[in-house]
């Protein structure tokens, strides 16, 4: 008897709480009933994709599938086999090649769909961004760099109404490295407005970057009544016009318009190109070892001595290396090699071809066979006198069997600064 009257407040309360949850009301218990209107609302069909939305989810499936194909091919090569038949290693490199194309179709139709309906589905929105770092050069299984469509697609982003400050980020960046510095000074205001202060550093690098661009944008100015150098160098990729500063860099105008005319750079490779920083060529060995059998002195203290901006045409060297044929093109402006090496000319067509090169190392030159050809290199136009180094120091000539491919110094293997606006 103790036991059931001890029993029965249990039960009562269990008989309110039941009757809490079934009965309509105001307790906020009554979940299980929702209003009319909600009801309606839930037996609506669900509102269809936009043609851009489906056409991603499509693709999306596609590349799932595809992966999947790729995994079973890797799957099937038994674990200890030194060398698998040719056959199973070009169906492998098939599929990756179809998988990475896919990857980059993918990737933008997520863009064009994001701008579309801004931040409505997660994995979208990650695709998204993942298509501006491409655009970037900031993904190691896809080539290319391309900072003026990725800062094109993330002002559309941001226009759309974009509020998440990673496309605003790369905005920025793709801006400086483009070298639009007023967009640049935009974003920085619409990341603070999002409460992301920018470092003093990367303020003071930005300043620097102004002054350097301005700069470059008077001597371009006093360029125009001048009748500079004009070489050609075509590339398996397509052909490169670079304008030489022979005026500010004569002695290494000299030395690079006599190797032209001889045709030392026919045939000659880019041996290490590093996305959305610089592309090196210029060496015999095709390693950065080699040189053309004398050196030069840099020309970085003269008076008008240019700076590293977007499309530079400037000396290369490994560290302790004398500078002699090799040379790099720098794909945005990078302030740090000022006064280290000469830049002695410019790109003034071609520069998306340059944009173009896939990046590799000379490790990976060597082993996966994969390069930029200079097929031949000419002068269009040149001054009427002979070209020739005035100041120049013979070395060893270059051994007849390449070295070993030795990666570029600490200094340059190091990713570029790239204006993390971050606090």
């Amino acid at each position: 008897m103790q036991r059931c009257i001890s029993s029965y407040p249990v039960r009562l309360l269990a008989l309110l709480l039941l009757a809490a949850i079934c009965l309509p009301g105001k307790s906020g218990l009554a979940l299980q009933n929702p209003p009319a209107a909600g009801r309606r609302a839930a037996q609506q069909p669900a509102v269809p994709d936009s043609e851009a939305v489906a056409r991603w989810k499509e693709l999306t499936r596609q590349r799932r599938v595809l992966q999947k194909e790729l995994s079973n091919l890797l799957s099937n090569i038994p674990l200890g086999v030194p060398d698998p038949n040719d056959n199973q290693l070009e169906q492998i490199e098939q599929t990756r090649v179809q998988l990475n194309a896919l990857k980059i179709e993918t990737l933008a139709a997520a863009a064009e769909a994001y701008i579309e309906s801004p931040e409505t589905n997660f994995l979208m929105s990650r695709d998204a961004l993942m298509h501006l770092r491409v655009l970037m050069g900031e993904d190691d299984g896809i080539s290319g760099f391309n900072p003026i469509l990725a800062h094109e697609f993330a002002e559309r982003m941001i226009a759309a109404g974009s509020k998440t400050p990673q496309f605003i980020h790369v905005a920025l960046r793709a801006s400086i490295a483009s070298q639009d510095f007023a967009k640049a000074r935009e974003h920085l205001a619409q990341m603070e407005a999002l409460g992301v202060q920018t470092n003093k550093p990367f303020l003071d690098r930005l300043d620097v970057l102004t002054k350097s661009w301005q700069r470059e944008l008077e001597f371009r100015e006093r360029d125009l009544a001048l009748e500079l150098p004009l070489v050609r160098i075509e590339t398996d990729l397509g052909p490169i016009t670079i304008e030489l500063f022979e005026d500010d860099a004569p002695n290494t105008v000299n030395s690079f318009v006599s190797l032209v005319e001889s045709g030392f750079y026919n045939n000659q490779e880019f041996f290490n190109v590093q996305a959305g920083f610089l592309a090196m060529s210029g060496c015999p060995l095709g390693n950065g070892t080699g040189n053309c059998g004398y050196s030069i002195p840099e020309e970085t203290k003269l008076p008008t001595a240019r700076e590293h901006v977007a499309g530079s045409l400037t000396t290369y060297h490994l560290q302790n290396q004398p500078t002699s044929s090799l040379f790099s093109l720098v794909l945005q402006p990078i302030p740090e090699r000022n006064g280290e090496f000469t830049v002695f000319g410019r790109v003034i067509e071609g520069l998306d071809v340059l944009y173009s090169f896939p990046a590799f190392s000379p490790t990976d030159r060597m082993i996966r066979k994969q390069t930029v050809k200079i097929t031949s290199a000419s002068m269009l136009r040149k001054r009427p006198h002979e070209y020739k180094p005035a100041q120049m120091t013979l070395l060893d000539s270059a051994p007849a069997t390449p070295a070993p491919p030795v990666p570029v110094d600490s200094k340059e293997a190091t990713t570029p600064p790239t204006g993390d606006g971050g606090g």
